[in-house]
This record gives structure tokens, sequence and C-alpha cells, in this order.
């Protein structure tokens, strides 16, 4: 068998805040296994103050939902530790500090040491997702990216470039091609959208005229390369 790599928690540097977190629920079960791409486990956070400790509390809008999910950037084997946490709704609100190097779990590699499916040493990227509540008392922590947003969007801390926008305007049907089979823009961001940040609005407002032309014109161009592909048997 395998020797097990330790799963930790990093210093989130780019984060300027005071960071807290709920207790992490585990999406790949004790003992299971899992491939590249999926979503290990994820908790919510709390962010408030700057870096010298001051301030008010961040994101008005999004704070209150934001998540970080565990992304496995290879497959092996997932063993969770013993948990402090008593589960049930407490667990569910970022009441606990984020602790550098913190173990959470321990991976058995699928082959050897984990040089070939890790080979930078990095065992997860960290992707984060929030939203913008449609009002203010739909709550709902039941899960990653659960609950009623007028606005939703995920990105991820370890993708090093430049980075884009990919945003999706009122379509209920592109509102959950988006999102993908978990739920959470993971498989976008996987693919061809590797240094981008998703965005899915569920209504557009207060558009002024020059984007709205500029959105149909876009809406156009997809159209027709749609057409175009679906002549042509691709």
């Amino acid at each position: 068998m395998a020797a097990s790599i330790p799963l930790r928690l990093r210093a989130l540097d780019q984060l300027p805040h005071r960071i807290s977190r709920s207790a992490f629920r585990w999406s790949v079960a004790d003992g299971q296994p899992f491939r590249k791409g999926d979503v290990l486990g994820y908790c919510n956070l709390g962010l408030a103050g700057d870096p010298a400790g001051q301030g008010h509390l961040f994101g008005s809008e999004e704070g209150l939902d934001l998540q970080v999910a565990l992304i496995a950037r290879g497959p092996g084997l997932l063993h969770h530790v013993a948990s402090l946490h008593g589960g049930g709704w407490n667990d569910r609100q970022p009441w606990y500090q984020w602790e550098p190097r913190t173990v959470l779990a321990n991976v058995e590699p699928a082959t050897g040491d984990g040089a070939a499916d890790w080979p930078d040493g990095e065992l997860i990227d960290y992707h984060f997702v929030t939203g913008r509540r449609a009002v203010s008392l739909a709550e709902d922590r039941s899960g990653l990216a659960t609950g009623w947003h007028d606005r939703l969007r995920a990105w991820r801390l370890n993708r090093q470039g430049p980075s884009r926008t990919v945003l999706g305007l009122g379509s209920c049907e592109l509102f959950h091609t988006l999102r993908g089979d978990q739920g959470a823009f993971v498989e976008l961001i996987d693919g061809e959208a590797s240094r981008a940040r998703i965005a899915a609005l569920g209504s557009v407002l207060e558009w002024d005229e020059a984007t709205l032309r500029r959105i149909r014109d876009d809406f156009s161009e997809i159209r027709e390369a749609l057409r175009s592909a679906h002549q042509a048997g691709l």
C-alpha cells in the first residue's frame, strides 16, 4: 500500500482578511477513491477586517454565502482524520479559525508516491464560490453553492496568469450548463476556462443601451456559430 500524504490547509495570503471557516463537509466518503477534478469537500468562509485586524465585514452582498471547495488535482484514496466538530447547525457557520497546516485528511496516491499525479506537490486546488442572495432571508447552507441567488460566481485561487470572466445571462438552461454536474462551475473551470472567473446571473437589470447592443451582437455571433456547426454535422 502506498504511503499516505497529509492533506493540509494552506495559508491564504492572497486574501488580506481575518479568515474563519465552518467545519468541512466531505463529498468523498472516508476510504473512498476519487478522480482528478472531484470535489473532495467544502466549507463556508467568513472574512473580516484588513491585514492589521481592523475594518468592517467583507462583502455585504456576497459575504454571507462565501464557500471554498477542495478540488483534487490527481486521483487517490481519501482517509478522513478524526474531527472535533460535533455536527449540526453550528458546524455550518464560519465560527472556527482558518489555521494553515491543519491536517484535514490523508490521501493515498493511486500510483507510487504521487509524484506522477501531483508533480508540483499540490494535492488540491482551492475553488471559491459565492452568490448574492435574491432576498436577504434566503439562506440555504445545505450544500455547495446552494440557495436562491440572482448572481452566482466562482474562481480558483491557484491559477496563474491573466484571468477572464465568463458571464451567463438570464437563461435557465445556460445557468445549469455553466454550473455542471457538481453544481459549482467546477467542470467549466477545469476545462477551457482554467483562468476564468465564472459568473451566472439569474436576471439582467439596469443595463445601458450600449451594453445591451453589445450583448445582442454577441448572442447573434454565437447563434450563427451554432447554426454553422449544426449544418456541418459537428
